[in-house]
């Protein structure tokens, strides 16, 4: 009786097997705030598809798409082999912050300039603030005090 019940099991297993999930493909959008140009695109596209790719994650059909003008970035992975937060980990591992993760700060310095979060909020600040000004024009703001 106990070599029939083994021998079924074993002629049940395939059949028990093949009704399992294979894959389970999300497509997710994220977003990407300091992703402001070609460049940083290509290395947020980079890091995301490097995780995804490493873990054989990768719909067959389906490709990531970065918007530039939304700072996102839409990809459509196999949730079965790799979650979320890895693919927004390896965003942030190469210098960039998602909506859930803050960016690696040693990465986020060694970013090409244009890449730079504070690059942008330098330049504004230095627009408004440390224009050089010629002793001319200090002595005139001066003495309209």
């Amino acid at each position: 009786m106990k070599k029939f019940l083994a021998l079924a099991t074993l002629l049940a297993l395939p059949a028990l097997s093949s009704s399992c999930r294979k894959h389970d493909y999300h497509t997710v959008t994220i977003r990407v705030p300091e992703m402001k140009n070609q460049a940083c695109a290509e290395i947020v596209s980079k890091a995301a598809h490097g995780e995804v790719s490493k873990c054989r994650a990768v719909h067959p059909e389906k490709k990531m798409e970065i918007d530039l003008r939304a700072r996102t970035l839409t990809v459509t992975y196999d949730s079965l082999k790799l979650a979320l937060k890895n693919i927004e980990f390896a965003i942030a591992k190469a210098g960039f912050s998602t909506q859930e993760v803050p960016a690696n700060k040693k990465a986020a310095a060694e970013l090409p300039a244009e890449c730079r979060a504070e690059a942008g909020a330098a330049d504004a600040a230095g627009a408004t603030s440390a224009a050089p000004v010629s002793a001319e024009t200090a002595a005139t703001n001066q003495a309209t005090k």
